[in-house]
């Protein structure tokens, strides 16, 4: 029992427990006399097929949204002994809303995914739930903190090397706030990158409507914090994405090579005493 949900069920007078691992598991081994972890197995229209057995179970609320239990055999065996459906379907639509890491539609219905589904150790193997993939917005801020993209620049530090907050992205934020769809529930700011990315962030979609304020034409329109005079730019056509990056003056000699080479540039630009145009564009 968990914040009044009972995961699993009780059997035999309440002296057996089955863990939601096992019910409708093992056909052919039981864990209670009177077989109640098999009633309903096979006339339940909610069905998935179980990542541990192959077998055709079904979806009870105290199976859902349940963590996956890890046994250690030894220093070197990890048996992961809770199923989990193919389709991951057991881990949506949770009753405890403790246990909700984001709302979302589903097959085009409203649902959620679990904290023990997103963004998480071992969870690569997850398939996407939400259709429009937030669930899968996880990103490897260092080598040993995996996060996802909304728990980056709230303000709580997540990673040991403080990667989350000092990351690049943080650094211009928007100046109207909104609360974000996944972790805190606070009304926070943004990065500017999150906006009209095609991936709505905020809880009311406010960050892909265009509303916001821009700076610049052409290649050099970017959102900016607040309205304000816009300042000369440096273009880069980034070598992975062949998208043109837009990066300020303030920063482009900062010894971070957002486009993989103008830091060479910084350096030749030392011997110039003055910029006279208002972008410089890197072919």
């Amino acid at each position: 029992v968990c914040n009044g949900y009972t995961y699993g069920l009780y059997c035999d007078n309440r002296t057996i427990y089955v863990n939601p691992g096992d019910i409708c598991g093992w056909k052919d081994w039981r864990m209670c006399q009177d077989g109640s972890e098999e009633i309903g197995c096979e006339s339940n229209p909610i069905i998935c097929t179980s990542t541990l057995t192959g077998r055709r179970i079904p979806l009870f609320n105290y199976t859902r949204c349940f963590p996956r239990l890890v046994v250690k055999l030894d220093d070197k065996t990890v048996v992961n002994t809770q199923y989990s459906c193919i389709n991951g379907l057991d881990q949506t639509n949770c009753s405890d809303n403790a246990r909700v890491a984001v709302s979302c539609r589903i097959g085009g219905y409203t649902s959620t995914v679990s904290i023990y589904a997103v963004c998480v150790d071992g969870g690569d193997d997850y398939p996407r739930l939400c259709d429009d993939g937030i669930d899968k917005e996880c990103v490897h801020v260092s080598l040993n903190c995996l996060i996802h993209k909304h728990q980056m620049c709230d303000g709580q530090v997540d990673c040991a090397d403080h990667g989350d907050e000092n990351n690049e992205i943080c650094k211009t934020q928007t100046y109207k706030t909104c609360e974000r769809r996944f972790g805190s529930k606070a009304s926070l700011t943004f990065p500017l990158s999150w906006i009209n990315d095609g991936l709505a962030d905020c809880m009311d979609g406010k960050d892909e409507e265009n509303i916001w304020p821009t700076c610049g034409v052409g290649e050099t329109m970017r959102y900016v914090t607040q309205n304000e005079s816009c300042q000369e730019v440096f273009l880069c056509r980034s070598s992975s994405t062949e998208k043109t990056n837009v990066i300020e003056f303030s920063t482009l000699c900062d010894k971070i090579d957002t486009c993989g080479n103008e830091n060479n540039i910084c350096k030749k630009s030392r011997h110039h005493k003055k910029v006279i145009a208002n972008a410089i564009l890197d072919r």
